[in-house]
């Protein structure tokens, strides 16, 4: 049943990154970006973190611990940028002199074309962008990041790590090469994923010597 279900999921992952790539119907539309995009929570962008020498920062090929909110609306700047320089074209809108940049609502993960011609796996050449960059037709949605990363491993890790499969007489033993090809990716990509894992917050430890500290105050949206 767990290899149904991921099949089923890539299935639908499948059928709504045609849906953004291609352009269908509104009521189309509307249910693959629920299926695939990510709600933020409109933090206001500080400049001092996305322009800390008076120009953004570049969100491509860099190692950046920011939001998919504010990665998506720094790349539609940057996307900006570029069109007015290879236009010649004189720019109407300067993002360091306005005080009003938020991340973007909704986002989805998109492909480019990496410099790096020695990785061919799409899932490494990924940056999320808002949702008018794919109406517009400038962005593709990552398939494969899709796939690799919200199905491929969540599956893995209950599957192998949650189920004691001996307990159950005459069920299939689960294998990573029996989910690859339910969800229909190669095996080398697979066992990528599953080596570089998953990232995990870095949570202060408590000290040992049983005495209180004082907790920080939680702002909205952090863990």
């Amino acid at each position: 049943q767990i290899l149904v279900n991921a099949k089923n999921a890539a299935s639908k992952v499948r059928e709504a990154c045609h849906i953004l790539n291609t352009g269908s119907s509104s009521f189309s539309r509307n249910a693959a970006i629920e299926e695939l995009s990510f709600h933020s929570l409109r933090r206001k962008m500080k400049k001092k973190d996305v322009a800390p020498n008076g120009s953004f920062i570049n969100v491509y090929g860099n190692d950046l611990n920011i939001h998919h909110g504010t990665a998506a609306t720094i790349a539609d700047i940057q996307a900006y940028q570029d069109a007015v320089e290879l236009g010649y074209l004189e720019p109407y809108f300067d993002p360091c002199s306005t005080s009003r940049l938020a991340d973007s609502k909704l986002t989805i993960v998109s492909q480019y074309a990496s410099l790096n011609h020695n990785n061919g796996s799409q899932q490494f050449h990924w940056m999320a962008r808002s949702i008018d960059a794919f109406d517009s037709g400038v962005a593709r949605v990552n398939e494969q990041w899709y796939l690799l990363n919200q199905i491929l491993l969540p599956v893995h890790i209950l599957a192998s790590e949650c189920v004691e499969w001996k307990k159950w007489p005459g069920s299939q033993f689960y294998s990573l090469e029996n989910l690859c090809e339910a969800i229909g990716i190669k095996l080398q990509d697979a066992e990528e994923t599953i080596k570089r894992g998953v990232m995990r917050p870095e949570l202060e430890e408590k000290p040992d010597n049983g005495t209180k500290t004082k907790k920080k105050k939680r702002s909205r949206g952090e863990l």
